[in-house]
């Protein structure tokens, strides 16, 4: 899915380059890399920007084709700590009884270093079943 992601991503650069918008199009994928896992009939995104010393979380799951009962989501916010091993800096909780979900957290002021966000969804859907899905944004820095 990485792969997918990855050539979908340097087919946008390329087209961009070619209509002459590859300033906007390179800015924009330097601030926001979203994070999708299995588009199509559901969506999980996770997503981590950096603004004026805000660290922004953006989480998402929806639901198209199985009914979910509930989906709750935890968001944790990770500083990636010597050797390349992550700790959690802060973890929000949300629970929605819906097909689908938005959540948005913030942590102010946040230390020099590198962060990801990692959201697990839980979905219990209508016909009984039940699923977690982890999805992790893109890494970003903070100076």
């Amino acid at each position: 899915m990485k792969r997918a992601i990855a050539a979908f991503l340097l087919a946008l650069i390329s087209m961009a380059s070619i209509t002459s918008v590859e300033s906007s199009a390179a800015s924009l994928i330097d601030k926001e890399i979203i994070v999708v896992n299995d588009v199509g009939s559901t969506e999980k995104t996770s997503f981590l920007t950096n603004s004026s010393g805000v660290l922004k979380c953006n989480s998402r799951f929806s639901c198209k084709n199985n009914p979910a009962q509930t989906i709750q989501a935890v968001q944790t916010l990770e500083y990636k700590k010597m050797g390349g091993t992550y700790s959690s800096v802060n973890v929000w909780r949300k629970t929605v009884y819906a097909q689908e979900m938005d959540m948005y957290s913030t942590k102010s002021n946040p230390s020099k270093g590198i962060y990801r966000l990692k959201t697990e969804f839980t979905v219990k859907y209508k016909d009984g079943k039940s699923e977690t899905i982890t999805v992790y944004s893109s890494e970003k820095t903070v100076k």
